[in-house]
């Protein structure tokens, strides 16, 4: 639309043109505090946090991916190990390997480096389709996948095509099965569009 701009010339195309700019964040804001919506845009390898038009919302978004991670990720109990054996010959720096030996790991940890890994990896090109992106991405990042897999849906909805086939069963009935196709869609037209005009 900003690039369309420029190119109005008549006044009600502009008139046209202030009336969509100023319904689409009516419109579409409230699907960023969605979670559906937060988690699938940054998951898209397109967008990450830069798809949002709130800060909060985008951080909101990044604590449910963050969430979504951990519970993904193998909840292993990591055994605590033992120790390694003194050696007889003395080393300077045994309290440190004793220490780097007895650190475990943790389930949330895993998911801040998983997630913080992928947002600091640059955005990819606008002509990737996201499926595609998590079919060739890294062995890495198969938390993420599994996510994606869940959030990459078609949300199910009614759209216009859909309607006008529910009015046309309502159309066609038992009783009036003789109708012609062309009486058909003048009637289904007219049962569309009566909000236009008023037989009162």
């Amino acid at each position: 639309m900003v690039d369309i701009k420029p190119k109005i010339k008549t006044t009600e195309g502009n008139l046209i043109f202030d009336f969509l700019t100023a319904r689409m964040p009516e419109r579409f804001a409230h699907y960023e505090v969605r979670t559906v919506p937060r988690v699938a845009t940054i998951l898209d390898s397109r967008f990450k946090k830069d798809g949002f038009l709130s800060q909060s919302n985008s951080d909101q978004a990044t604590k449910a991916l963050e969430n979504e991670l951990y519970n993904t990720l193998p909840k292993t109990q990591h055994d605590t190990p033992t120790p390694p054996n003194p050696e007889p010959e003395k080393k300077k720096f045994t309290f440190l390997q004793q220490k780097v030996a007895v650190k475990s790991k943790s389930t949330r940890t895993d998911a801040i480096i998983a997630l913080r890994q992928y947002l600091e990896a640059p955005n990819s090109p606008e002509n990737v389709e996201p499926l595609e992106f998590y079919k060739i991405c890294p062995d890495s990042m198969e938390a993420l996948k599994s996510i994606a897999k869940r959030y990459f849906c078609v949300p199910a909805f009614s759209t216009a095509s859909e309607t006008i086939f529910s009015k046309a069963g309502q159309v066609i009935s038992e009783r009036r099965s003789s109708l012609k196709p062309k009486i058909v869609n003048m009637l289904i037209f007219l049962n569309k569009n009566s909000f236009l005009y008023d037989l009162n």
